[in-house]
């Protein structure tokens, strides 16, 4: 369920900033150990490291931060 509210999550129709909600998801979504969809959870995760690094646009990087958090906590 989380990786699918992470996938659909889209607030660009929204006046107010979701960062700190989407970093929260992404260290949670982290600490899954599901095997089977590991691949996706990974790829979830490395997207939204990217689109941050590309955008800039969460404030003090907290979406990077979590991600990296959320990456390296992936249990494998």
């Amino acid at each position: 369920m989380l990786l699918k509210v992470l996938e659909q999550a889209d607030n660009s129709n929204s006046a107010f900033d979701d960062s700190f909600y989407t970093s929260n998801l992404l260290e949670c979504i982290g600490r899954l150990d599901n095997f089977r969809i590991m691949p996706e959870i990974a790829s979830e995760i490395l997207r939204y490291l990217k689109l941050d690094l590309i955008t800039k646009s969460s404030p003090h990087f907290c979406i990077t931060i979590s991600a990296v958090k959320a990456y390296f906590n992936l249990r494998a």
